[in-house]
């Protein structure tokens, strides 16, 4: 077996990627895992070495939905998702995950009639965007509650099973709202913890798309707004039992060895090559993005860089936190046996 990218350390890592040589061993044979036979071939030559597809009662396990998405969804492969963290070594960063998984329990079933897969496209932008925005749907939600004289109630995460309603795909044109967005969110009961958990997958959705021709200008500007939010607020906080990394077992990484393989025996794509892995290591919430250079948005607050630090540390900080007054962020208010996985049944409705 060739030695694994997850053993190089994180600065050898980055020097490494850029030989030719050492992108293109995943290409190379490798042993089976326990047998022969163990991974079979499909009619057309593929490796059957992928996972199942995840019922409905799954639709908020992180962890479940992380396996998957690195098998299946990997950076630079054939069917990469948008707004899904991921490092060299194939761990899935839970929040990214969770985010992604919001939208997917409230957007348009792709197979909804008449849908297809641009409404659903609309939708996650947008819901993207609100994501990566901190503090704007707490924002919202006041709002909300000043027009309508109602106090929100979010749902509880100790119950079993919560049922949520999904936007119907004919609301979901190009011209879909961040009010809409929001309203959806809240006749929903979303937690605003939730939201701020979800940022990681935003600024990543972000990252992934803002040099998309379609919507460049927009993406530009949520970014923009973005930066100005975190200046003034800090980094989200994350939900503590949900957070972390996906780690998958020696087995899942053979197995994506072998599907990385037969991409690039039979479609000649390389996801190794693509700019969107994480290395091992690196700072998972930047202040800029990834894929947008420091100095194209410095101009935006280039003086409160050193407050946007002190508040990152605070947040850190053991004790209180501010944006969790109602101690919902514990992982003692989270249901038994979710710990590391969010695994409330959704049962979703038109």
């Amino acid at each position: 077996m060739h030695k694994v990218l997850e053993d190089y350390p994180y600065q050898q890592v980055k020097e490494m990627i850029t030989n030719q040589r050492f992108r293109d061993y995943y290409a190379e044979k490798f042993e089976p895992f326990g047998s022969e036979d163990a991974y079979k071939k499909d009619n057309n030559g593929r490796t059957k070495a992928g996972v199942s597809q995840l019922h409905e009662d799954q639709t908020l396990n992180i962890d479940a939905w992380a396996q998957y998405i690195v098998h299946h969804w990997r950076p630079g492969g054939d069917n990469p998702l948008n707004g899904a963290a991921i490092n060299r070594a194939y761990h899935a960063n839970r929040r990214s995950i969770f985010g992604y998984l919001i939208a997917k329990a409230l957007g348009p079933r792709t197979q909804e009639k008449g849908s297809g897969t641009i409404p659903k496209s609309h939708f996650t932008r947008q819901y993207a965007i609100l994501v990566a925005k901190p503090q704007a749907y707490r924002e919202a939600i006041t709002q909300w509650e000043q027009e309508t004289g109602n106090k929100f109630s979010p749902i509880n995460t100790i119950p079993s099973s919560v049922t949520l309603k999904r936007i119907p795909a004919e609301q979901c044109s190009a011209n879909i709202t961040q009010d809409d967005i929001t309203r959806l969110l809240i006749e929903n009961r979303i937690p605003p913890a939730w939201i701020d958990h979800a940022y990681t997958f935003g600024i990543y959705y972000l990252d992934h798309q803002i040099w998309n021709a379609l919507n460049k200008e927009a993406y530009i500007e949520a970014d923009d707004e973005r930066l100005r939010r975190l200046a003034e607020h800090g980094l989200p906080p994350p939900i503590r039992a949900w957070d972390g990394w996906y780690i998958p077992t020696e087995e899942d990484k053979i197995r994506i060895r072998y599907l990385i393989r037969d991409e690039v025996k039979n479609k000649n794509i390389k996801c190794l090559e693509s700019n969107e892995w994480l290395f091992i290591g690196e700072e998972v919430h930047p202040i800029y993005l990834r894929s947008r250079s420091a100095e194209s948005a410095e101009y935006l607050y280039d003086t409160e860089r050193q407050r946007i630090d002190t508040l990152r540390h605070a947040e850190q900080a053991v004790g209180e936190n501010p944006h969790d007054p109602e101690g919902v962020l514990d992982a003692t208010n989270v249901a038994p046996g979710t710990t590391n996985s969010c695994q409330v049944q959704l049962r979703t409705k038109k």
